[in-house]
């Protein structure tokens, strides 16, 4: 038994209905860019996949620590081959489609974002550029990495303040990660007011995302104490998401006080568990499977849609747009199987230093394990 009231094998066992979670995400963002005109609030599908992964990196680490079992190497390889692979794959295509299909300026501006995006660096370098939902942001090839690069930069630093939490003051961690995520959101609120763009992209004010999951991980929350109280809260959280999707659009303020929506909701969905009605709804088959190619299906949609409507003279009529989801889905399943698993095969067979060096991230990421050590 942990220290937290959980056993490791507990803490982390599948959880089906969080791949469901995973396919409304992408599923609402890639209908928002397709343009069907019924999710206009699509977009914050992205604050979806915020909170799943601070839920599930977090009761991964705790799990681990409590096991004496936590390695920050093995926990950036694992986080390398996850998320590299595919992606150096799609700014390899996106590089030769553009070569071929942009204008020279155009082409120029996105091989210089190439470069931030596989550095995950990229919501700073689109911060300093443009609006996401300005009219020039939709012919941005690799726009869509921003998310990425936040989610990437909570991946270096989050490991290793949690590790800190957990060796001096494991007994606060729930009072510590709420102040942490009341100051972050506080921050984002007002930022939002001030700079909106600055709000949206940078880290900081986006970390309070990843903490309600964190938050979940770590029991802040006791689980449901019946069955009705756990049914209700499933529901309450997919009518915040559906309610989030068909109110927001491109005039919402957001993030803001706005992204708390769609964040509860998704909280709301993990904290009442698999076994209710909403959690098998979540859990069945098809949704199970978009959620796994999620990912992929992310990094692939976006690029198309830009450079289909860079060459097509009007607007696309939405049987076309259709078109474009179904691609972008089947490329995301293509991506999945041949790319993503391969690259997930056990640890032990690959060489450490390869891995990091292969995923052009062993000096930056071995900088950030000796801080760790330094700090602990």
């Amino acid at each position: 038994m942990s220290a937290h009231g959980k056993t490791t094998a507990s803490v982390l066992s599948y959880r089906p209905d969080i791949d469901g979670l995973r396919a409304i995400a992408v599923l609402a963002v890639l209908f928002f860019h397709a343009d069907l005109g019924f999710v206009p609030g699509g977009y914050a599908g992205v604050d979806i996949f915020f909170v799943i992964s601070g839920y599930l990196i977090t009761r991964l680490i705790v799990g681990e620590i409590d096991e004496d079992n936590f390695s920050l190497m093995r926990f950036y390889e694992r986080r390398i081959r996850r998320l590299f692979p595919a992606l150096f794959l799609v700014l390899f295509v996106s590089l030769v489609a553009g070569a071929l299909i942009l204008l020279p300026q155009d082409f120029t501006y996105m091989s210089r974002n190439t470069f931030g995006a596989a550095a995950f660096v990229s919501n700073i370098a689109y911060w300093t550029q443009t609006g996401y939902f300005e009219g020039d942001a939709k012919v941005r090839v690799l726009l869509h990495t921003w998310s990425l690069a936040v989610e990437e930069q909570v991946y270096i630093i989050y490991p290793i303040i949690l590790m800190v939490i957990l060796r001096k003051w494991a007994l606060h961690i729930k009072s510590i990660l709420l102040c942490l995520a009341g100051l972050s959101f506080a921050a984002c609120v007002w930022m939002t007011g001030i700079d909106q763009s600055t709000a949206f992209y940078l880290m900081p004010f986006r970390a309070w995302e990843f903490l309600i999951g964190a938050l979940l991980a770590v029991g802040l929350f006791k689980a449901p104490e019946s069955r009705q109280i756990a049914t209700f809260a499933g529901f309450a959280g997919l009518a915040l998401l559906i309610a989030t999707f068909a109110i927001f659009d491109d005039l919402t303020v957001f993030p803001g006080a706005a992204a708390l929506i769609p964040c509860l909701g998704t909280a709301l969905l993990i904290w009442a568990g698999k076994d209710v009605l909403t959690g098998r709804m979540l859990s069945i088959a098809p949704m199970q499977f978009v959620g796994k190619i999620s990912y992929s299906v992310y990094l692939w949609h976006w690029p198309l849609f830009v450079f289909v409507n860079y060459v097509n003279i009007g607007k696309l009529t939405l049987l076309e747009n259709a078109g474009l989801t179904g691609i972008s889905i089947a490329l995301g399943y293509l991506s999945w199987r041949f790319v993503e698993l391969p690259f997930r095969r056990p640890y032990d067979e690959t060489p450490q230093r390869s891995v990091f060096a292969l995923g052009g991230g062993g000096i930056h990421f071995r900088r950030v394990l000796r801080f760790g050590r330094y700090l602990l």
